[in-house]
């Protein structure tokens, strides 16, 4: 199953990411505007994750 998100989602993980976030050792989730982001200690899970074609 395919995800698609809008170029604003991707500009919060951006921001997010960039924040250097501390995260747990074990599983986290992170709750976005649109959806939610998984990981596990400092690995993020970026599966099912496709931008919105520009028309």
């Amino acid at each position: 199953m395919t995800v698609r998100i809008q170029s604003s989602d991707l500009l919060e993980l951006k921001q997010w990411m960039g924040s250097e976030p501390t995260v747990p050792n074990g599983d986290w989730f992170k709750r976005f505007k649109t959806g939610t982001l998984a990981g596990h200690g400092e690995e993020v899970w970026r599966t099912g994750i496709a931008p919105v074609p520009l028309d």
